[in-house]
């Protein structure tokens, strides 16, 4: 019997899952090294591909809680994917990533004195 099975990214394709290269391209307000203007990734999630690009960043310890693993963008970074704030995502972090979907990363700056 043939079984078919639905891809978050990919075809439906009898008995197995088929995924596909996609291309994120990364927006950034700063200059950071370590994070790419561009990635092709085989498939994911939003909140995958920032726990990917912001673990090897100089900021990490920042933005990543040290109990939990889990990434902190409450106050540092401003996310949008495609222009919509991540909050504003109908899956927010679990929005599933498209080939030229534009991820845009805003480093919030406050002073004081």
């Amino acid at each position: 019997m043939l079984w078919a099975i639905r891809c978050e990214i990919g075809a439906i394709w009898s008995g197995r899952c088929e995924f596909q290269q996609v291309k994120i391209y990364i927006n950034k307000t700063v200059q950071v090294p370590e994070i790419p203007s561009e990635v092709e990734i085989e498939s994911g999630t939003l909140g995958k591909l920032l726990d990917d690009l912001l673990r090897t960043t100089y900021f990490a310890k920042e933005i990543i809680d040290p109990d939990t693993g889990d990434l902190l963008l409450d106050g540092l970074l401003r996310v949008q994917l495609n222009g919509v704030s991540h909050y504003g995502l109908p899956n927010g972090l679990d929005s599933v990533l498209h080939d030229g979907d534009t991820l845009t990363l805003t480093l919030i700056l406050l002073g004081g004195g």
